[in-house]
C-alpha cells in the first residue's frame, strides 16, 4: 500500500515511523500548493491524505486527486481558526463540503480526533486490550474499507460510522473528538449519536 501525505505541517509525519508500510510522500510547510501539485501527479498512492488547514483545501488540484481515497484529516475549529463564512452557513458538514470540491475522489473522514503525539504512542498489536479505536465516515464502502485497513495497520481499531455526513460525530467538541476509546465504546457513542435521527 502507498500512502500520499499532503500537509502544511508536522502532524501526519509521524504515520510513516512504523516500518509495516511501504513508503510514503510528503509535502511539508515550506512547500507551497504548485509544489504539492506537481508531487501528487506523480504519485501512485492508493490512499492520499489530506491534512492541510481547513480554509487552504481549495489549493488541492482535484484533477490530480480524482480516482484516489482521500483521508481528510482536517477539522472546522471557529475558536481555534475563527469563523469561516463556507463553514458556519452551510448545514453540510466540513467533510462533506471537501466531497463536493473534490468531487472525483471518494473521501473517507478519519485521523481527525487523534492527536499527533497519541498517533505515534497509542498504536497497539490487534487483540490488545487497550487497544484505542478511530472512526471512519465515507460515501464509498470500498473506500472505507482500504481506509479501515490503513487504520488498523497504524494499530488503532476502525470502527465505520456510516456515510460521510456520520463524521459530524467526531467533530470538535463532541465526545469522541474529546476522549480516547475502544471499539466498544465508539460504538456504543455513535449509536447514541444516531437515536435522535430514529424519534
Amino acid at each position: 500500500m502507498r500512502i500520499g501525505i499532503c500537509d502544511f505541517s508536522s502532524v501526519p509525519g509521524l504515520v510513516w515511523d512504523r516500518p509495516r508500510e511501504s513508503s510514503f510522500a510528503r509535502s511539508g510547510a515550506s512547500r507551497r500548493s504548485i509544489v504539492v501539485a506537481a508531487l501528487m501527479r506523480n504519485l501512485t498512492s492508493s490512499i492520499v491524505v489530506v491534512a492541510v488547514p481547513l480554509n487552504k483545501y481549495r489549493t488541492l488540484a482535484p484533477d490530480l486527486l480524482a480516482g484516489r481515497t482521500v483521508i481528510d484529516a482536517m477539522n472546522y475549529w471557529a475558536p481555534i481558526d475563527g469563523e469561516i463564512d463556507e463553514f458556519e452557513n452551510d448545514e453540510r458538514t466540513s467533510s462533506e463540503i471537501v466531497q463536493a470540491y473534490l468531487s472525483g475522489s471518494d473521501v473517507v473522514k478519519t485521523l481527525n480526533h487523534i492527536g499527533y503525539h497519541d498517533l505515534e504512542e497509542d498504536g497497539r498489536l490487534p487483540g490488545s486490550e487497550d487497544r484505542r479505536a478511530l472512526a471512519l465516515a465515507g460515501g464509498n464502502n470500498d473506500a472505507k474499507a482500504l481506509v479501515a485497513g490503513f487504520i488498523d495497520r497504524l494499530g488503532y481499531d476502525p470502527v465505520d460510522a456510516g456515510p460521510l455526513e456520520s463524521g459530524r460525530a467526531f467533530q470538535p467538541g463532541t465526545e469522541i473528538f474529546n476522549g480516547s476509546h475502544s471499539a466498544t465504546q465508539l460504538r456504543s457513542i455513535l449509536a447514541a449519536d444516531r437515536e435522535p435521527a430514529r424519534a
